[in-house]
């Protein structure tokens, strides 16, 4: 794997690289960061779907992974330490010198610049962020004012969004919990230390196991729109599956994937560094202070949009984060508050290893996610136009997908989500296309009698949209069904 020497702060990345696509001079750079225990190695699936959709995957190793810096033994012993602040520099350091990587690439590659034609997204690059790996993006658009200004500008120029993929509670500022509140099989005094270990037999499960169980509760939860309908806290944890379904331990084999050496030595004090003193707050400034310029007089990144992730069936610290994350969120859009372009997304059926099990569609979502142009209108609360229903226009295995997205105007919104994972057969472009001048809440104007049109909630029985031929059978009359009702109510 290529290595990228950053002379500046005397330290190397290691990364892996698929290449420009043939003959593509428009394509799209995804940027993948891997979390704790696991190396760049648990993304090479990808790999091969990458070109046919235009795009190029570097796949980096932090610090301590492959053969990328370790840390120095001082380093360490900041990390180990008890006073934040010394953690806050430590950190910091790490923004400067991720910077630093994506100017050395960009320049080194000579990537596409970002454009946007007729609402097609090309170009620019896109940081994928797999859970812990957030404590690091958290951190770089939190501090962004440590980046020289000259780098700042050359990124500004070229980043098109950040992804929070399945983030851990911590990074995003979500408090610790003690074991009663939310029980972790690796702080209970009762399991044997032995089995604890990074060999032991609940490490990978714990981390890429599937947790079924709780899958619809935490989907239903988080799929609302007003903050006074989010259950406590409490309550949330205290229904969330905490020990994985059965698997085979081979799940996700060690070797090329993992990377144990760094584990207990830097990232897991990393990503402990106090969340409600350190990444709460830095988390809080990547969305407002810094996108807005309250602080400095200037945004930093504000064209970079925000996208998080988070799958139903991953562990519950990650489905915690997604939690924390959305009532922020909720609590910006009742203050009124202006925050960086942001949308969640919300993965009933897929787990933490989602990347690894289902590289195509995982891939093919992501390439669609960090493409598409922003919508600025409300869904319509039929079933089907409902991102909150199985009955969202989809192509593929995509029905159960909801997207919630808060914007400027201060409410929440939905986007238009067309999942292409075929092209269409007659050879033209998949694409997505709404009236992006509505800028009104439609839920606080409906009426026949003020908007010429009124909105009507209903729920399709048929769910499967695997088979055409079922669907023109069955989803199609209930459609028709349901819309001669609503003509006869509106007469």
């Amino acid at each position: 794997m290529p290595l990228a020497s950053i002379d500046e702060y005397g330290v190397v990345f290691d990364y892996d690289d698929t290449g420009a696509p043939p003959g593509s001079s428009d394509y799209t750079t995804l940027v993948i960061t891997h979390g704790v225990y696991y190396n760049n190695g648990i993304f090479f699936r990808l790999r091969p779907y990458a070109a046919p959709l235009n795009l190029r995957l570097v796949l980096l190793n932090f610090r301590e992974n492959g053969k990328s810096t370790r840390f120095s033994d001082d380093e360490v012993k900041i990390l180990a330490g008890t006073d934040i602040e010394p953690k806050v520099a430590f950190m910091k350091q790490r923004v400067k010198e991720l910077a630093a990587f994506f100017v050395w690439y960009i320049r080194k590659e000579n990537i596409p610049t970002m454009k946007e034609i007729d609402g097609r997204k090309t170009g620019g690059f896109t940081w994928i962020a797999w859970s812990a790996a957030s404590a690091y993006g958290v951190s770089f658009f939190g501090f962004p004012e440590v980046i020289p200004e000259n780098q700042q500008q050359l990124i500004e120029q070229y980043m098109r969004a950040y992804v929070l993929f399945d983030p851990t509670h911590s990074v995003v500022g979500g408090p610790p919990r003690t074991l009663d509140e939310l029980y972790n099989v690796f702080l209970d005094p009762s399991i044997p230390a032995a089995d604890k270990s990074l060999q032991g037999p609940y490490w990978v499960p714990k981390l890429v196991g599937k947790y079924s169980g709780s899958a619809q509760y935490a989907y239903d939860s988080l799929s609302i729109d007003n903050i006074g309908d989010l259950p406590p806290l409490h309550e949330f944890l205290g229904k969330l599956q905490t020990m994985p379904d059965p698997v085979r331990l081979d799940l996700l084999p060690p070797g090329d994937t993992t990377e144990p050496f760094g584990v207990w030595r830097s990232f897991m004090p990393i990503i402990s560094i106090d969340p409600p003193a350190f990444y709460g707050p830095a988390f809080d400034r990547a969305l407002t202070q810094g996108f807005n310029g309250k602080e400095s007089g200037r945004s930093y990144f504000p064209n970079a949009k925000f996208e998080y992730v988070a799958t139903m069936q991953a562990l519950p610290e990650t489905v915690y984060g997604a939690y924390w994350v959305k009532r922020m969120v909720l609590e910006y859009q009742d203050r009124g508050t202006r925050i960086r372009q942001f949308s969640l997304h919300l993965i009933k059926d897929a787990a933490h290893g989602w990347h690894w099990e289902e590289p195509e569609k995982f891939i093919k979502f992501f390439a669609n996610i960090t493409s598409r142009k922003a919508v600025r209108a409300h869904w319509l609360d039929s079933d089907l136009f409902d991102p909150e229903s199985s009955g969202t226009p989809s192509h593929g295995d995509y029905s159960e997908l909801r997207t919630v997205a808060t914007n400027d105007l201060a409410f929440v919104t939905g986007e238009l989500v067309l999942v292409y994972l075929k092209s269409p057969v007659n050879g033209s472009k998949p694409y997505s296309d709404i009236n992006t001048n509505i800028r009104r809440n439609l839920r606080r104007e409906e009426g026949i009698d003020s908007n010429g049109f009124q909105i009507f909630k209903g729920r399709l029985k048929h769910t499967s949209f695997d088979a055409d031929d079922e669907v023109k059978a069955k989803y199609y009359p209930e459609g028709i069904e349901m819309m001669m009702k609503i003509s006869r109510t509106v007469e």
